[in-house]
């Protein structure tokens, strides 16, 4: 069973390929109502077998969150409790604990309450539960902080449990057997309310489809740059004036090259560019020149200085990219660049850093993560050159 992603500029969506393990009553009553502790789903039949595509927009992953706020003792209660939690009212409809898929990248929270669960039912041939078991403990064992020996301890405690037959109950008291009373959060799991469920043709976002599904009614519309920001590669209207009086009058062109080598002169010393690049004169980026200065280590082999410069007029700053992982996003306290922009997600994308080299992914955002103008699929992991512009939602950055 392999997963992958797909990104359209309203929705976001995780997709198991594989082979379907056979109808059941399970699948035949899901097909006809939506339950809301599951993840909303559709099949689509391909050569090689069955697609599934789930809709996880504006959701998280555990492995988001982990990879955000690390191995607690409060994620592990929240993640193992809300699981168990919802087993235990998915029983009402008979649907069978072996059928959902307990993954770090199949398990879904909502953003703004994260007690909220979503988890992923998996009409495909899939590892047996107790097998699942260990693999997701085996991923706390890989993430925690091993300098903290307490929940370091705890972690592999709970994962020699799933070993043999356990429950997701007997692992939930071992957390609360371990973690402070006054930090323990119940879920808020909402009664199940079935409803009739018939996708749609707008929801069924393929190769083939041409139609994009609508925002919920609910939803804040999502704001989408119309078209790449590529600042330094148009010419401006004051660039055209300019350069007509330069066409018009000699004395000025031999005045304004004179300038202009004199500017490339000091720009080569204080920022050891390995390629030109012209900027609009109505870009705050010429005023930056202390701010761009190499630090004193030097640049990377690729020149990066590690830097997002802002490319707009707003209220928005710069950042050093100072950490391995350099968190993106609009709540404060949880992210090293903390964004204004009401359309910036809580946690909206990472930069993180692998010798010199800078890698960019988008958290699924609501609104989106743009790279050079192409928006990016969720948890795709990808390269960054120098001078690459970044659009977070609508609020434009390039980095060098």
């Amino acid at each position: 069973m392999d997963v992958s992603y797909q990104r359209s500029p309203n929705r976001s969506y995780m997709i198991l390929s594989g082979y379907e393990s056979g109808e059941s009553y399970e699948e035949e009553m899901l097909r006809q109502n939506a339950v809301t502790l599951l993840l909303s789903f559709y099949m689509v039949e391909i050569d090689q077998g069955v697609q599934v595509w789930y809709d996880i927009t504006r959701l998280r992953s555990i492995r988001d969150i982990v990879k955000q706020e690390g191995v607690t003792y409060e994620n592990l209660y929240m993640f193992l409790n809300s699981i168990a939690t919802a087993f235990s009212l998915l029983s009402q409809y008979l649907i069978s604990q072996q059928n959902i898929v307990i993954d770090p990248d199949t398990v879904y929270f909502d953003r703004e309450t994260p007690p909220n669960v979503r988890l992923c039912y998996c009409p495909l041939k899939h590892d047996e539960y107790q097998e699942q078991l260990q693999n997701f403990m085996s991923f706390f064992m890989e993430e925690v902080d091993h300098k903290k020996e307490q929940i370091t301890r705890l972690v592999y405690s709970l994962y020699e449990m799933c070993q043999d037959p356990v429950s997701l109950d007997e692992l939930v008291d071992a957390v609360r057997r371990e973690m402070p009373k006054n930090t323990i959060q119940e879920p808020v799991l909402e009664e199940i309310k079935p409803e009739m469920f018939t996708p749609s043709e707008e929801r069924m976002i393929s190769e083939y489809s041409q139609r994009q599904p609508d925002p919920e009614p609910d939803q804040e519309p999502a704001v989408i740059p119309k078209k790449p920001v590529n600042r330094w590669d148009q010419v401006s209207f004051i660039h055209k004036i300019k350069n007509f009086f330069i066409e018009k009058f000699p004395v000025l062109s031999k005045a304004e090259k004179k300038k202009q080598k004199k500017e490339e002169d000091e720009g080569n010393r204080a920022h050891d560019f390995t390629q030109d690049f012209v900027f609009d004169p109505d870009t705050e980026l010429l005023t930056k020149t202390a701010f761009m200065r190499p630090d004193e280590n030097g640049t990377g082999d690729n020149g990066f200085q590690g830097v997002l410069v802002y490319d707009g007029k707003g209220t928005e700053n710069n950042h050093y990219i100072k950490t391995d992982s350099f968190r993106i996003g609009s709540q404060e306290g949880e992210n090293e660049a903390v964004l204004h922009s009401k359309v910036v997600s809580r946690h909206h994308a990472m930069i993180t850093r692998t010798g010199h080299d800078f890698f960019l992914e988008d958290l699924n955002s609501t609104n989106g993560t743009y790279l050079n103008g192409t928006l990016l699929p969720y948890h795709d992991r990808v390269k960054l050159s120098k001078m690459d512009q970044i659009v977070f939602a609508d609020v434009a950055y390039h980095i060098i």
